[in-house]
């Protein structure tokens, strides 16, 4: 058994065919075949089923990932840990975080982390709260970053800061006439929210539960923040946003932020990390670093 079969053997659980893993590692779909055999062979157990349309682990194969993909992680970690102190190479720091995290907190973040440290490399990937957190169990990132109500077992979690989603509207809208804006108020007016499985539109519409208020009208879907920001700037609708989203906005009047009593739609940013007694020190400290912040709603 070698680590280059441990590769192939979870490429093959990743795509699901001997032939993507083949070409993925630049061999022939029979190496790929023999590498298997000889992890079979090695374990005295079979690790896939083969006899069905689809490929699949069998059980004992769904055992040896879990250990391979972790024995994988630690082999990478001690290999740059290694090069940094052997051969005076970069750290390398790969960070996942969802949209809000990632597009309007991370940046100034990484700059005052990378302050006054040399030979660090950070890498930054971003999506939605599940995509990144599919990344960290498959060990293509180090440290997860992410938004909202979420699931997860086995893993260290922290929370390390919140915010707020407000109602937004334009400078032209007619919603800033009167005198006392109530929540029955804005939903008359097109919701503009990003697609059915985020997290923001699982939060509008919990409160709207809430307040015994159902949402009937077309909501106009975009697909990001900036999107939905310009959106509403141009006075299409309304929308609820994180506050820190729309700072800037807010500052030179081309959103107005909508007073509301009564509502609730605060969400928590949370840290995710596997459970290992093996991490790199620079991921180490990056946890330190993001747990020793005063973030303020």
């Amino acid at each position: 058994m070698n680590i280059e079969s441990m590769k192939i053997f979870c490429d093959v659980v990743q795509t699901k065919s001997f032939t993507k893993t083949a070409q993925n590692h630049y061999v022939s779909q029979p190496a790929v075949t023999k590498q298997i055999r000889l992890l079979e062979n090695d374990y005295n157990a079979i690790l896939f089923n083969r006899d069905e349309r689809f490929l699949t682990l069998t059980e004992a194969g769904e055992i040896f990932y879990v250990y391979a993909k972790e024995i994988l992680r630690i082999n990478e970690v001690s290999f740059q840990e290694i090069q940094h102190k052997v051969n005076q190479q970069n750290q390398k720091l790969v960070v996942g975080a969802s949209f809000t995290i990632g597009e309007y907190l991370l940046p100034a973040l990484m700059s005052e982390f990378k302050k006054g440290k040399k030979g660090i490399q950070i890498d930054l990937s971003i999506g939605n709260t599940p995509t990144i957190l599919e990344k960290l169990n498959t060990n293509q990132i180090d440290i997860a970053l992410v938004e909202g109500v979420f699931q997860i077992e086995d893993y260290n979690v922290f929370k390390f800061a919140e915010d707020r989603l407000v109602p937004i509207c334009s400078y032209k809208s007619q919603l800033l006439k009167q005198d006392n804006i109530q929540l029955q108020d804005i939903i008359k007016e097109q919701f503009i929210v990003r697609e059915k499985a985020s997290g923001m539109r699982k939060i509008i519409k919990k409160e709207l539960e809430r307040h015994d208020i159902e949402q009937e009208q077309p909501f106009m879907e975009l697909g990001s923040i900036q999107a939905i920001k310009s959106a509403v700037e141009a006075n299409l609708g309304v929308s609820f946003l994180p506050e820190i989203t729309i700072q800037k906005e807010l500052e030179f009047g081309a959103l107005y932020q909508i007073d509301v009593d009564g509502l609730n739609l605060s969400r928590d940013y949370w840290i995710v990390q596997k459970e290992s007694r093996f991490n790199k020190q620079v991921v180490k400290n990056f946890n330190y670093f993001i747990k020793g912040k005063n973030f303020k709603k």
